[in-house]
Order: C-alpha cells, then structure tokens, then sequence
C-alpha cells in the first residue's frame, strides 16, 4: 500500500512488514515494533489488516499511515 511519504509497505509471505523507498523495485525488512499480520486487502475506502499479532485483531486504515485496530469474533 502506498503511504504518504511515496514509500511502499506490503506484507510479506512471513507476516512481516516490508517497505520499498524506490518504487516497489526492492523491498526490506521494516524496522520498529510493528505488530506480525496475516494480510492486507484494499477496501474502497482504504485498508483492512488482518490477523494482527496473530490473534483476531483487525484494523482499518484509509491512508496506510493512521490505523484503527478493531477485535473480529
């Protein structure tokens, strides 16, 4: 998903975050604490992340940079 900044961030097959400063062309590792995840699905009107810490959490982003974490029974 595109951020604000231009960058990209995606989930890779491992359920960690990537980030690519130059495109997509390349991709690593995003450092800090963010949280493992199962996928990512674009929404019309943003993001929806789930399986976040790898429970039943999900969240909701409109812009990839601000998220709303929401528990799905």
């Amino acid at each position: 998903m595109p951020l604000l900044d231009g960058r990209l961030l995606a989930v890779g097959l491992d359920h960690r975050w990537y980030l690519s400063e130059d495109d997509g062309r390349t991709f690593s590792q995003a450092d800090g604490s963010l949280p493992q995840i199962g996928r990512i699905v674009r929404a019309p009107s943003g993001y929806v992340a789930y399986d976040l810490f790898g429970s039943h959490w999900t969240a909701f982003s409109a812009d990839g940079s601000t998220w709303r974490k929401l528990q799905v029974y």
